[in-house]
């Protein structure tokens, strides 16, 4: 019986990670053949269609998080177990203290990617992405003063060394 339910956990976080790297990389290259392709199309006077390239991308953000915030109210709302006490349930000065700066970051971080969607195909901004371990570390010692051991400053070179590696194999990168 324990095998099984252990069985079921790594089951279900494997298709939870499988299904956020799919998701992630659909999202990222349908933003981008938006911002190529896509057009705002308008039936004028005489039936003339007039259509314009789609260069919003703050729109897509914020419909991004409108759905985002859409599915989030679904989970808490049906398929997340009620606490029982009220001292599980955060205050709104709490949620405003705790949640708000994360969630503008996050939307912020999501803007400036669909922004960034522009200008750079997906394939490199996702290797930009890559790099996250090494600025994380970095953030934490000059704003935390954490300090971390040798093996994780050995690896940010192997990790940034495959970065530059497929940076310079990237088609549409100029460094100009």
């Amino acid at each position: 019986e324990n095998t099984r339910a252990v069985r079921r956990g790594l089951f279900e976080t494997g298709l939870v990670v499988l299904s956020w790297f799919v998701l992630n990389i659909a999202m990222g290259s349908s933003t981008k053949w938006i911002f190529l392709y896509g057009q705002i199309c308008e039936e004028g006077a005489a039936q003339v269609r007039t259509c314009q390239a789609f260069k919003f991308p703050l729109t897509v953000t914020v419909i991004h998080m409108l759905f985002s915030w859409a599915m989030c109210a679904f989970q808490l709302r049906f398929l997340r177990p009620r606490p029982t006490d009220k001292a599980s349930s955060m205050s709104l000065k709490e949620q405003l203290r705790k949640i708000v700066p994360l969630s503008v970051c996050f939307s912020l971080s999501v803007a400036m990617g669909n922004l960034s969607l522009k200008y750079i195909f997906p394939s490199f901004n996702q290797m930009l992405g890559a790099m996250s371990p090494l600025i994380t570390v970095a953030l934490a010692v000059v704003m935390q003063r954490k300090r971390y051991n040798w093996w994780t400053w050995v690896s940010m070179p192997v990790i940034c060394g495959g970065l530059v590696v497929c940076t310079t194999g990237e088609v549409n990168f100029n460094a100009l």
